[in-house]
């Protein structure tokens, strides 16, 4: 496999990139599905760490088609927010694919 340039990291699949590119498409889905719920908790971590206790309030009361705007409203960009932790995310997978398919020092 090729060494995970910038280019690559940018343009691959996610599969392909991390070598995975073989699974069936519903171990895939599965994988999707766990990389969208972590990136979604951790940009909603990031923005309830900030918000005060009244605005955290109303959102534990909020239906999920109301939060988005509710942040947005708040001056969150919340899809810029999803978009850089994304990245950031894919960036952490393709290190630990790197480090662990490095072969060890003899």
């Amino acid at each position: 496999m090729p060494p995970i340039t910038t280019e690559r990291l940018l343009t691959e699949d996610l599969f392909t990139l991390l070598g995975m590119e073989h699974l069936p498409d519903s171990e895939k889905a599965d994988i999707l599905a766990k990389v969208d719920q972590t990136i979604n908790l951790r940009v909603y971590r990031a923005i309830t760490e900030e918000l005060e206790q009244q605005d955290l309030e109303k959102l534990d009361r909020m239906e999920a088609a109301e939060i988005v705007p509710f942040l947005e409203s708040l001056g969150y960009n919340v899809r810029q927010m999803i978009a850089q932790e994304a990245l950031a995310y894919r960036i952490e997978l393709s290190s630990l694919y790197t480090l662990a398919t490095q072969p060890s020092p003899a």
